[in-house]
């Protein structure tokens, strides 16, 4: 089996075993996790066949129809699979099979989004109380009229009254 597999086994059994002590710091009833060879080679034949069908879409054109003559290595005009190479993958798979895990997002993923769409969401209410402050402040020295059609289209979407 060794000599049709790309990884060799030990490195790869080693692999599982450091991620399978990963899970077990996090508190399970069943206990210590134990692998079958079987199973350990039947997970690296399906972990190299992601892999290398994940390496052929990202730099051979003839698997998918949607990335044409090696778009995504070669868009920068460059042989070598970079990391936003691999992450413009993830986010076609994404967009093809959302059902995917390997479209999904890791939870470093989903916590950065969340952070970023918190800040986000806390600076457009800064900008809308500060529009707030700006149009009290020209309503009350009459100069409402001299808005300029900027602030009055941000006004308009965010139910700020100008009139």
């Amino acid at each position: 089996m060794a000599e049709v597999c790309l990884i060799p086994f030990q490195p790869f059994v080693r692999l599982v075993q450091e991620i399978t002590a990963d899970v077990r710091s996090i508190p399970t009833v069943f206990g210590a996790y134990r692998w079958e060879k079987d199973a350990l080679v039947c997970l690296q034949t399906f972990t190299e066949h992601i892999l290398v069908m994940i390496f052929e879409m990202t730099y051979d054109s003839s698997l998918m129809t949607l990335i044409t003559s090696n778009k995504i290595a070669i868009h920068a005009k460059r042989r070598t699979i970079m990391h936003h190479d691999m992450q413009l993958l993830r986010d076609l798979w994404k967009t093809i099979a959302p059902e995917s895990a390997i479209g999904a997002d890791s939870a470093d993923t989903c916590e950065q989004n969340k952070l970023r769409r918190a800040k986000e969401t806390h600076l457009k209410a800064r900008q809308i109380q500060k529009m707030l402050q700006r149009v009290q402040h020209a309503r009350t020295t009459g100069r409402l009229h001299q808005l300029s059609a900027g602030i009055k289209s941000f006004c308009r979407m965010h139910n700020i009254d100008v009139a």
